[in-house]
């Protein structure tokens, strides 16, 4: 089985690692075969550089960066 999972960030300088290795934590567990694809646009805080750290130490991890803010469904589309 092969996922690709898209989340959209704003601003998640506060939850986003923690919620990124929840993800990939339950994902291996499950055995699948996976990705997380984090969509980050017009963040102004710490964010990016959080992302960036962890898709170095964990492969699955991957990530696309606007400077101008999209949206939450504007970021999917560009995500997909």
């Amino acid at each position: 089985m092969w996922l690709s999972l898209i989340i959209p960030a704003y601003n998640e300088e506060k939850r986003i690692k923690e919620t990124l290795e929840a993800y990939r934590s339950k994902l291996l567990e499950l055995g699948i075969n996976f990705e997380i694809i984090v969509e980050m646009d017009g963040c102004t805080d710490r964010t990016p550089e959080i992302v960036r750290e962890l898709a170095v130490k964990f492969p699955e991890i991957k990530f696309i960066e606007f400077k101008e803010r999209l949206g939450k469904g504007g970021g999917l589309l560009k995500g997909f």
